[in-house]
């Protein structure tokens, strides 16, 4: 039961799988069971990072459970398309190399969005050390800003005290820069707070990418095991058993319901004035249609050609 829960990750089909081989069953095991650490890999990751983004702890555990679900999905679509033709076609041109490796860049671009969470959180001690100076830089910058707007009001304030001869007004001005005063060190004090409750985690990304070089083996690593079941499922030889099962068996269920076609093709045009109609093949293979016959066309003179136009205008 359980190791067919896991062929079945595979992106295969597991009513031909079980018949095989124990070597090949093992193959569709090893993959299904990577596929599945990577949809578990990618939940823990997504929570990580959105829980860093977002405060909502279930709101974010279903988002992430909801994203990793997404990516499993698109996993096995992947790797079903990356299964071998196994019917007769026509030879594979640029087109199908090119979508095979869009689709492995696809696949490490997911895999290295997964393995950031993890970068950070090994490297979490030495970002740490920037992200300090990162909150003490922004304070730094914010309070100057606040000073230099506090500056440019207490000289305007000042000014229009010292023109007015009213004292009404002048204590007005003056109650006003006092509260002023005092709402700028508020502001700064909740600015401080906010500074420091902030995990930055974009910021640790940044700082990650662009101070710590030496992560990049790990995710280069984590990448190349994040991609791996696509790499088993593609360079599985065409000639493996399980390819030789699926072909016999789809080329038996093309070619049953091609003879269908043919034979209620007959029925429905024959019997009309006593004629007998049959499907005209212009293949040389049907019902995969890879070669087309060649119509043999006989070559006339110019006697002929001419006698052709003058008795048959």
């Amino acid at each position: 039961m359980i190791q067919g829960f896991f062929i079945s990750l595979s992106g295969d089909d597991y009513t031909i799988i079980r018949k095989l081989s124990k070597r090949t069953q093992i193959r569709f095991l090893l993959i299904g069971i990577l596929v599945s650490a990577i949809t578990l890999t990618s939940l823990f990751s997504w929570f990580v990072m959105l829980s860093n983004l977002i405060e909502l702890s279930f709101f974010v555990f279903l988002l992430a459970l909801f994203i990793s679900w997404m990516i499993t999905n698109i996993y096995l679509l992947t790797l079903y398309t990356l299964s071998k033709r196994v019917l007769p076609c026509k030879g594979k041109g640029g087109s199908s190399v090119a979508s095979t490796v869009g689709k492995y860049l696809f696949l490490a671009m997911l895999g290295l969005i997964v393995a950031t969470s993890f970068s950070v959180l090994i490297f979490q001690k030495d970002i740490d050390v920037h992200l300090e100076q990162y909150r003490t830089q922004k304070i730094r910058d914010y309070q100057q800003l606040s000073n230099q707007i506090s500056q440019s009001d207490s000289i305007l304030v000042s000014q229009l005290v010292l023109n007015s001869h009213d004292i009404t007004t002048k204590t007005f001005f003056q109650d006003y820069l006092a509260s002023q005063r005092k709402k700028k060190i508020e502001s700064e004090g909740r600015m401080r707070s906010l500074v420091r409750q902030s995990p930055f985690y974009i910021q640790s990304i940044v700082i990650l990418y662009t101070k710590y070089p030496k992560h990049w083996p790990f995710t280069i690593l984590f990448v190349l095991v994040f991609i791996s079941p696509a790499i088993l499922k593609h360079y599985l030889a065409e000639t493996n058993e399980y390819y030789t099962v699926k072909r016999e068996i789809e080329m038996n269920i093309v070619e049953d319901e091609y003879k269908s076609f043919k034979d209620t093709y007959q029925k429905l045009f024959s019997g009309q004035k006593d004629r007998v109609i049959v499907w005209r093949e212009i293949y040389e293979d049907p019902p995969y249609n890879t070669r087309r016959k060649k119509e043999y066309r006989p070559h006339l003179s110019d006697q002929d050609i001419l006698l052709k136009e003058l008795y048959h205008g």
